[in-house]
């Protein structure tokens, strides 16, 4: 009875010391029951705490009955890990075949050595930061050793890109295989992410790979292949290690804080930047087609829709995803640019408008984009 008495005893002194800190969010990894030695105490971690940084509530330890560690030297490899920094890339994919109505980013990562999981945070303030994503091993990322210079889509390009990839994972496929959704690639422009697709993958050197047999601007990213990229562009491949990001759809259009690293590191370097989700991939497809035709001094312009899914079926027409159909145009060159919005796929341009914008005549450029359920317009045609 005495000994425990002695033991309550110094529990209740130690409990009476009470100390906090924080750290960065990446580095060592510590947890409740932990002991670590700040500033020549022993303190017994009772609470972690995660944010902008991770916090910390301790209790004095007295004599250590448990692993010691000792915040700023290096860990054992039995102890609390070091992470290398990930590299991250967070972004608004056009929508992947079979999972169109998916508008929620795509994350990815990788470093070497490999700290996974990884894990994506992200809230309006560094202060409020709840998980979103993670990823169990390290994706398929590069970038552009050339240039990939603008094209058409749909049809197959026989040139060839050369990028450079933290992992030599890339093989060739049937076209049968790639018509089927298989080696899909996106490329950053300056107009957004470009979808494209590859038959070959050639390896000519321990991390870059010569892509041939390509497919371009695919699933409505047209606008981005005709931007086209640079080298040095950054290049991610869909090899099933990204994970979809939790976004909800009140969030769309609001820049969320994000933390990339391991779920609970101090002391380190992990990712932290800023992301503004626009769920790019649910607007709708840029029109083709557009065709312009005289009629009694008007000009009757007319397009055909293209459908964001549902459109490859040999049997029917595109179907309309979007609802009511609605197209707002834009024409510039005249005195002054003229924008307007029509119910159907055909717009009139009437003479008389057409002596207001040009009256000593001249060449019009005209472009129509679909609208969107909620206003606003995809991607666009010209001629």
């Amino acid at each position: 009875a005495q000994a425990c008495a002695n033991t309550l005893a110094k529990q209740i002194e130690l409990h009476a010391e009470q100390a906090s800190f924080a750290m960065a969010p990446d580095g060592l990894a510590l947890e409740p029951g932990d002991i670590v030695t700040l500033n020549g105490r022993n303190l017994r971690i009772v609470q972690v705490s995660h944010g902008s940084q991770i916090a910390f509530e301790t209790l004095l330890a007295g004599e250590a009955e448990a692993p010691l560690v000792v915040v700023g030297e290096a860990a054992s490899s039995s102890g609390p890990m070091v992470g290398a920094e990930p590299h991250v890339v967070i972004l608004d994919a056009p929508p992947l075949p079979g999972a169109e109505d998916d508008l929620r980013p795509i994350g990815f990562a990788f470093a070497d050595p490999w700290i996974g999981p990884v894990i994506f945070f992200a809230g309006p303030d560094a202060s409020a930061l709840s998980e979103r994503g993670r990823i169990d091993r390290p994706c398929v990322m590069g970038s552009l050793t050339g240039s990939l210079y603008p094209h058409v889509s749909g049809r197959w390009q026989e040139t060839s890109i050369e990028v450079r990839v933290s992992i030599p994972d890339l093989s060739s496929r049937t076209e049968a295989a790639v018509l089927n959704g298989a080696n899909v690639a996106l490329v950053e422009t300056e107009a957004g992410w470009e979808m494209i697709q590859y038959q070959q993958a050639e390896l000519l050197d321990v991390d870059t790979y010569r892509l041939s047999g390509l497919l371009r601007g695919q699933q409505g990213s047209d606008e981005a292949m005709l931007a086209g990229a640079g080298p040095g562009s950054a290049v991610v491949c869909l090899a099933g290690a990204e994970c979809r990001l939790d976004v909800a759809d009140w969030e769309r259009g609001l820049e969320l804080v994000w933390r990339v690293g391991r779920e609970s590191l101090v002391g380190g370097a992990g990712w932290t930047g800023s992301y503004l989700h626009q769920q790019l991939a649910g607007l709708p497809w840029s029109p083709v087609h557009l065709t312009a035709t005289e009629s009694g001094g008007d000009i009757v312009l007319w397009w055909v829709r293209r459908a964001r899914k549902g459109g490859d079926s040999w049997d029917a027409g595109e179907p309309a995803n979007e609802w009511p159909e609605a197209y707002r145009l834009r024409l510039s060159g005249g005195v002054s640019p003229r924008e307007w919005d029509v119910a159907g796929a055909s717009a009139l341009y009437s003479a008389s408008d057409q002596t207001t914008d040009f009256p000593g005549g001249g060449t019009a450029l005209v472009e129509v984009a679909q609208l969107a359920a909620n206003g606003q317009p995809g991607g666009w045609a010209a001629r």
